[in-house]
């Protein structure tokens, strides 16, 4: 590997592994807060971290905010809410198959709060996404694309975001195979706006049926009848799951055959 590629694999490597330990020492912050407060204060801390660390980094490199899709513009609210809707769509009809072939039924739960359920999960899974995103999809992958390649680019953030989540199989295998998606998005768009609103949707819709209680609180609580009825949503998950893996895989390949001109 010549040392001018060998200095770029560095550097963005450098830049996760900062990322890292910034988050391991912020993540004692909100410690005592409620459930429903962690998450965003824990999103706003990490949110700026991870701009103020991509700041220092583009200090003595030729990437610039805008380069890196971090630049705000006059479309950034618009594209995030584009984002946002496509996200809440994917995950609503996937939660919808899997609900619909486990015949499990749903309803409101009793203790919920409309604000905090709602707006107060929204703002804070927009700040949870906005940090991986900084964190993933901007320094990280166009330092790495830029030594290696789109292809190997998208893939390593991929497995690196799945790593960041745990090193289970489901921990890894569930965020890298949307880490693809996330990957093309980014760099389609030209930017993270989209990339952001997409994570956050994705983030939210399940957070409304309680499958995100270490951040948010639920709308409504799922009921399933029979060990049959579960092992059935766990099956149609997986399988789900396969096709965001296949989805991703080839939205790269598109990519790569039709990107646009830098």
């Amino acid at each position: 590997m010549p040392q001018h590629t060998l200095k770029k694999v560095v550097l963005a490597f450098a830049f996760w592994g900062v990322f890292e330990l910034g988050l391991l020492g912020l993540s004692f912050l909100p410690a005592g807060l409620p459930n429903y407060l962690i998450g965003l204060v824990f999103g706003a801390l990490v949110t700026v971290f991870a701009y103020v660390l991509t700041l220092a980094f583009i200090r003595k490199d030729h990437l610039t905010l805008e380069s890196l899709g971090l630049k705000l513009t006059a479309g950034s609210v618009p594209r995030f809410f584009i984002g946002l809707l496509a996200g809440m769509v994917v995950m609503g009809l996937m939660m919808l198959v899997i609900l619909r072939a486990a015949g499990m039924s749903f309803d409101i739960d009793p203790d919920h709060s409309l604000f905090r359920a709602v707006f107060l999960s929204l703002v804070t899974f927009t700040l949870l996404s906005s940090m991986e995103e900084i964190a993933f999809r901007g320094y990280f992958l166009v330092k790495l694309k830029e030594a290696v390649g789109v292809r190997t680019a998208i893939y390593v953030t991929s497995l690196c975001f799945g790593i960041y989540h745990g090193l289970s199989i489901d921990h890894i295998l569930g965020p890298a195979s949307w880490g693809l998606t996330y990957g093309v998005l980014a760099l389609w768009t030209r930017g993270l706006a989209i990339p952001i609103g997409f994570h956050a949707g994705l983030n939210f819709v399940p957070a409304l049926f309680n499958d995100k209680p270490r951040y948010a609180e639920g709308l409504w609580q799922v009921s399933v009848s029979t060990d049959a009825a579960l092992a059935s949503a766990q099956t149609t998950a997986m399988a789900l799951q396969i096709v965001v893996i296949v989805v991703g895989i080839v939205l790269v390949e598109v990519y790569i055959r039709r990107r646009p001109s830098s």
